[in-house]
């Protein structure tokens, strides 16, 4: 493409708002079904172009419930582009260079797979749109196609949380992949990136309940993965579900960094609040000391490491309930909170049933044990 020309596509793509995209308007441009664009090099016009692309994508799905409604006016859209991705996902490169685009943290580390995760969301976005309009064997291969831009030892999910609605869109979009039979590859398993979210936020509740506020991704991500987690649950072999393991968070998340600190009084006691960075994501956690003891000894919360992955999780989502009951109490739900209040409750219910089978289970094996002794 000559300089010209990718300077008035440049200016084009820039007057497209990513953050609320007109989709009539971006239709009737064409820019969307230019093939030359998805053909180009690593540059500005590239990035910028994937950008308008993805939150194209994601309104759609947006459009579509997350997969609960067809689609049928875009269909033809929605195959065209998915057609062209699947062509290009096989050759295209992104550099470790920082190329200027719109959409991004300022402070972003470049590095390949930061670079590419916008067109990695297209993929993935397409994907789920597909279903049911294009062959499980075309959708699956467009799926492993895509792996091949993910480093190995790389972490997908501190890339996608980049952008909170990204993220939590791309969980939901593999989901539904998945609940439609279709094969994932093992670093695209829904399930496991849920587990690896929560455990990149420290299992923060009021970080869950930011994005309830604020991504309309965040309700489906929450009411659909939990209905997973309660059916795994009833399965006598759940240990298999809970395993988590992520090198490169583990490692980052021992480089926890202080940003801020406060102090509450009140009685005998002082408590301090600090502020930290569990790799980007803020997580406040509190340490109360006693102002009559004259020998005091911090108290870290307990390990999370100590805990399993569901054990956690399952606590992150009662504090959620308790706060979405507050804030149906006080009337200041921004939402409509009971199908959280009541898929967390069936949560509980499910986590109860399963731990007396266990605590039967262990039982009838001791004195079996026992007897044979």
């Amino acid at each position: 493409m000559e300089e010209v020309e990718a300077l008035r596509v440049l200016n084009e793509l820039s007057h497209i708002n990513i953050d609320n995209p007109d989709l009539t308007s971006v239709l009737e441009s064409k820019v969307l079904f230019d093939r030359s664009l998805y053909s180009l090099p690593d540059c500005p016009v590239r990035r910028r172009f994937f950008s308008v692309v993805e939150c194209f994508l994601i309104s759609l799905w947006q459009k579509s419930f997350f997969g609960c409604k067809c689609l049928d006016e875009e269909a033809q859209h929605i195959l065209t582009i998915f057609g062209v991705l699947k062509d290009v996902v096989q050759e295209i490169n992104f550099s470790t260079e920082t190329v200027w685009f719109g959409g991004e943290q300022a402070g972003l580390e470049t590095n390949p797979l930061n670079n590419a995760v916008a067109f990695l969301s297209c993929c993935w976005h397409a994907a789920a749109l597909a279903v049911n309009i294009c062959d499980a064997s075309e959708i699956q291969d467009l799926l492993k196609a895509s792996t091949r831009l993910i480093p190995q030892r790389s972490c997908l999910l501190t890339a996608l949380l980049t952008q909170d609605e990204r993220c939590l869109s791309v969980a939901v979009a593999l989901l539904r992949l998945e609940a439609s039979k279709i094969d994932t590859p093992p670093q695209l398993k829904a399930m496991w990136l849920f587990r690896h979210i929560l455990f990149s936020i420290a299992y923060d509740h009021q970080v869950v309940l930011d994005w309830l506020h604020s991504e309309l991704a965040a309700v489906p991500f929450v009411l659909r993965f939990l209905k997973i987690l309660i059916k795994q649950q009833k399965d006598v072999d759940r240990q298999q579900y809970s395993g988590f393991s992520c090198s490169p968070c583990c490692e980052r998340n021992k480089k926890i960094r202080f940003v801020r600190s406060k102090t509450v009084s009140s009685g005998n006691d002082l408590t301090l609040r600090i502020r930290q960075l569990h790799g980007d994501l803020p997580v406040t956690i509190p340490y109360t000391f006693s102002k009559i003891e004259r020998e005091v000894c911090l108290m870290v919360p307990k390990s999370s490491e100590e805990e399993s992955g569901d054990q956690q999780i399952i606590k992150c989502f009662e504090n959620l309930r308790t706060s979405c009951i507050r804030l149906r109490n006080s009337g200041d739900a921004p939402f409509n909170v009971m199908p959280i209040i009541g898929i967390v409750e069936q949560l509980k219910r499910a986590v109860m049933e399963s731990d007396t089978v266990s605590a039967c289970k262990s039982s009838r094996e001791n004195q079996l044990e026992t007897n044979m002794t």
